[in-house]
């Protein structure tokens, strides 16, 4: 009896230190950051000749590089596809982590079709800022479900592997224990006898399985957060506040939206233009009547947030958002720059209202008004507009606005007053980049040694970006051996915007976030042209990306049949006339905005087929561009008629202009073949203008 007592204590210990093993935990996500959402349109602040908007998606560096980006829109864009790319890098280690034995095929399925979507984001241009943001926003919240799909599998092979272990432990102690009772069974007996298990001895075994299986069904609490009344009440005022904002910003983009509907139709129809301009002047100005509501929105979200670090924070962002809504000209300024082609005199007279609204306020939103004003009115009257530019106090604004004036005018005398304005700017980072930018344009390549002498204090990261950026601009491939090899990402981007592919794609070998590098090299490959080094990029989707710009530039099918991803090959194939090959592989695409280059190219051909392709795809603002071309194409009125509908259902969640745009393509595009049609999408366009909300 003895014997068996230390046996079971020997076996309870062992069960008891096993059991204090600790369980492997997720680590929770503890991102957060603070958003600057200085408009919801980058016509706010861009005018019509800077293509800077246009470039937002084009890679330039890592993340890092937002350090030395002035455009805090530019730099909320990175930042959705910054954290996309995180979770798709998050996914592809857990999925790396699952044994091979592991069935994920339907996991693997949700997640392609979430990576098509990645590629979407890449190549669609950006409506707007809260429209990418949206799309940004819903993706990571399919990919956040398959990443927690991924983790509970994890999870489930961890069980199933220490519920074996627990099996073998259990078999291994039941023939040890049954080996001991025989063999004291035989020494007590005084020879051999049989072993006779009792009640006892299995409920003993039983115990023992029972405390290895408890770790495996342990079931962890959640920390539950509770959030009090005072919180709540914070939280109400700033979002009450931010909608406020958001609501100020839409009604200006509907002043805008009137006006250039108005402008577009007014040779067909002077008086219904005339009548459009006056309902988007009205419009602008009641953003104006509204200013103490919204100064009651900013004072509100204030005080509530008195206490609380967090939260004043949050109020001091909404309250800038606010102020800026109350001063924003921008609105009456785009109306101006519609109008321009119609009735330049009533397009100045708009902007002089426009500079009195900006001059009405202070801060930096008013500096951006300005300078657009100044630009805009330039294109009316070089003079009037280099006279706004002397109302501009920052510096950097008035060197932007004077360089841009110089070019517009094709007057070469402006750049010396540019260059005036940009030395005063006090930040090294920011006097470097405009004189940089004013080398560019005026060919002044003095300029370019002036600007490296500016970065002579600089130091870390914005020095390795400015230099990089500077190298590019002035063909100075000298300056990139000045880069500090620490920020190989920034040596890359200079080496790639020089043309200097191989060096490039060696620096990016240095690179170590394997997102970050994956890129850096799908953007060098696909310019370069490099196939093998393109086939080397470790994600699939961006080796896709670059073997899809080099199939298109060589014009080979064959390479374009061997992508990997349907969209990515459905896009080269349709690129490069292979519609029916493109056509083919429609059944295999999980996002459908490929098909919509397919359909316009087959509009002229083959418009049958071409309507059969609209009705593959899954998003209405796709069907409306697609079918304004097929009905162009065509000339039949029930196409058009559909293409009418589509244009008003053309609806993009956090774009309320996306009807209007869609309708009013739809209108230019008409008003040269079928001008009674072309009525009918102009009236469509000034009712969706005036639906926009601005309450």
């Amino acid at each position: 009896m003895k014997t068996e007592r230390l046996f079971v204590a020997v076996a309870i210990a062992v069960v008891i230190l096993l059991a204090a093993v600790p369980v492997l935990a997720d680590a929770p996500d503890q991102t957060a950051a603070g958003q600057l959402e200085p408009g919801n349109t980058c016509a706010g602040c861009h005018t019509a000749v800077d293509d800077r908007p246009a470039g937002v998606l084009a890679w330039a560096g890592s993340m890092d590089r937002e350090q030395i980006d002035p455009c805090p829109a530019a730099y909320q864009i990175h930042q959705e596809i910054y954290y996309t790319e995180r979770l798709l890098l998050g996914l592809d280690r857990a999925r790396a982590n699952l044994p091979a034995w592991v069935d994920t095929g339907r996991l693997d399925t949700q997640i392609a079709a979430t990576r098509q979507t990645y590629s979407r984001l890449l190549d669609a241009p950006v409506p707007s800022l809260n429209a990418f943001s949206t799309e940004a926003g819903q993706l990571r919240y399919r990919l956040g479900k398959s990443y927690t799909q991924l983790n509970q599998q994890a999870d489930t092979v961890k069980r199933d592997i220490v519920l074996l272990v627990a099996g073998l432990v259990t078999l291994f102690l039941l023939i040890s224990l049954g080996w001991g009772l025989r063999q004291t069974a035989r020494f007590t007996a005084g020879g051999p006898g049989r072993f006779h298990p009792g009640v006892k001895a299995f409920a003993f075994l039983g115990l023992v399985f029972i405390l290895f299986s408890l770790p495996i069904f342990r079931v962890w609490s959640a920390p539950v957060e509770t959030t009090s009344a005072e919180a709540q009440a914070r939280q109400t005022a700033i979002d009450t506040a931010a909608r406020a904002a958001t609501t100020a910003d839409r009604a200006l983009a509907r002043a805008w939206m009137l006006a250039r509907v108005g402008a577009a139709r007014a040779n067909a129809n002077p008086q219904q233009a005339a009548d459009m301009l006056t309902d988007a002047l009205a419009a602008a100005n009641e953003v104006q009547l509204n200013t103490p509501a919204l100064w009651g929105q900013a004072q509100a979200a204030q005080e509530e947030a008195v206490g609380s670090p967090d939260f004043q924070e949050k109020a001091w962002l909404v309250s800038n958002r606010l102020m800026a809504a109350n001063s924003r000209a921008w609105g009456l300024r785009l109306i101006a720059a519609e109008w321009a082609s119609v009735n330049p005199a009533q397009a100045q007279k708009i902007l002089r209202e426009a500079l009195a609204v900006a001059n009405s306020s202070a801060g930096p939103y008013r500096e951006l008004d300005v300078r657009a004003i100044a630009v805009t009115w330039a294109a009316l009257d070089p003079v009037q507009g280099l006279a706004v530019t002397r109302q501009i106090n920052d510096p950097a604004l008035r060197a932007w606005a004077v360089s841009e004036i110089a070019e517009l005018s094709g007057d070469s005398s402006l750049y010396p007053q540019a260059i005036d304005s940009a030395r005063q700017v006090a930040d090294p980072v920011s006097r470097a980049r405009l004189l940089g930018e004013i080398a560019l344009r005026s060919g002044d390549r003095s300029l370019f040694d002036e600007a490296r002498q500016t970065l002579s204090g600089v130091t870390g990261v914005p020095l390795a970006y400015a230099l990089s950026d500077l190298a590019a601009r002035s063909g100075d491939a000298a300056l990139v051996n000045q880069i500090d090899p620490a920020y190989p990402d920034a040596r890359a981007a200079a080496l790639y915007r020089l043309g200097q592919f191989e060096e490039a794609w060696a620096s990016t070998a240095a690179i170590s976030n394997p997102f970050d590098r994956a890129r850096a090299q799908a953007a060098i490959a696909g310019a370069w042209g490099n196939i093998e080094a393109a086939r080397q990029i470790a994600d699939a989707t961006l080796r896709d990306l670059a073997l899809r710009d080099i199939a298109i530039a060589q014009k080979d099918t064959a390479l374009a049949q061997s992508i990997e991803s349907p969209y990515y090959r459905v896009e080269a194939l349709t690129a490069l006339g292979q519609v029916q090959l493109a056509w083919a592989e429609a059944d295999n695409l999980r996002d459908t905005y490929p098909l919509r280059a397919l359909a316009v190219a087959w509009a002229n051909t083959n418009p049958q087929t071409a309507l059969a392709v609209v009705d593959k795809m899954q998003r209405e603002t796709d069907k409306a561009e697609a079918l304004r071309v097929i009905a162009a194409a065509t000339g039949e009125r029930l196409t058009f008629e559909r293409a009418l509908n589509l244009a008003l259902a053309a609806r993009v969640s956090g774009n309320p202009l996306a009807p209007v745009e869609a309708s009013l393509a739809l209108a230019k595009t008409f008003a040269p073949i079928d001008p009674a049609k072309a009525e009918m999408a102009f009236d469509q366009a000034s009712e969706a203008a005036r639906q926009i909300s601005s309450r």
